[in-house]
């Protein structure tokens, strides 16, 4: 069992990093990037279209999206929910084409950065590979906690449930409901959750007999070459 889940001690955020370990993350970036040039071509191009749109602009986001790279890489889904659109798009369309009957279907709160998304990732209106689908947020309470939910999430057999979204108040201690709604009928073989670390938690007390869990190393500030940016849940065989 990860010591993580079961310690409910004080973990350091992101936002309360000191300096010297930022200044460590960093490093660790730069020399990633450094020894996978290749891989990060791809990325910079994304990132410099999504900043141009207003996007974020933040030293966690080339990491972020080579991690997401290479999880696709190791776990080669075919069916994509994406909660929560963003730069995130574009490197699930890159694997999309790559990877022939695979699926993405993306849902955001904010139509604007559907379009958005759409745009950087080459989307056209039609491709069968891709639903971008806009939803309604809905907040609320779920299994005890403060909760957000996209209203309209297209149902279909997902393998591969990546949760960025939507927006809530309390990442700590909240949840993002709609990966238990799914949980309810279906198995995802892989689910990774963005800095949600009430989320995480439930869904390994709910469901650790099911799933291998491994957690985000930043929560603990476990800086390492290749740290783990998410925390992501692999089904048991």
């Amino acid at each position: 069992m990860n010591k993580w889940f079961v310690d409910d001690g004080v973990r350091q955020m992101l936002s309360a990093m000191t300096a010297e370990n930022l200044k460590v993350v960093e490093e660790i970036h730069q020399r990633n990037k450094r020894g996978t040039p290749e891989s990060y071509r791809l990325i910079e191009k994304i990132l410099g279209e999504y900043r141009q749109q207003g996007g974020l602009n933040n030293l966690w986001q080339e990491y972020k999206l080579f991690s997401l790279w290479q999880l696709l890489c190791q776990r080669r889904p075919h069916c994509i929910l994406e909660l929560g659109a963003g730069t995130s798009t574009a490197i699930f369309a890159a694997y999309i084409r790559e990877c022939a009957g695979a699926h993405l279907t993306s849902v955001d709160e904010e139509p604007h950065w559907i379009e958005t998304a759409a745009a950087i990732s080459r989307i056209s209106p039609g491709d069968k590979c891709f639903d971008l689908h806009p939803s309604p947020k809905e907040t609320g309470s779920f299994l005890n906690k403060q909760a957000s939910r996209y209203k309209l999430v297209p149902p279909r057999d997902y393998d591969f449930v990546f949760i960025d979204g939507p927006t809530i108040s309390d990442a700590v201690n909240g949840v993002n409901a709609d990966v238990f709604l799914i949980l309810e009928t279906q198995r995802p073989k892989t689910i990774v959750i963005d800095m949600r670390e009430g989320t995480a938690r439930q869904l390994f007390k709910m469901y650790h007999a099911e799933y291998d869990a491994f957690l985000s190393d930043l929560f603990i500030e476990n800086l390492r070459e290749n740290y783990n940016y998410f925390s992501w849940f692999t089904l048991k065989s």
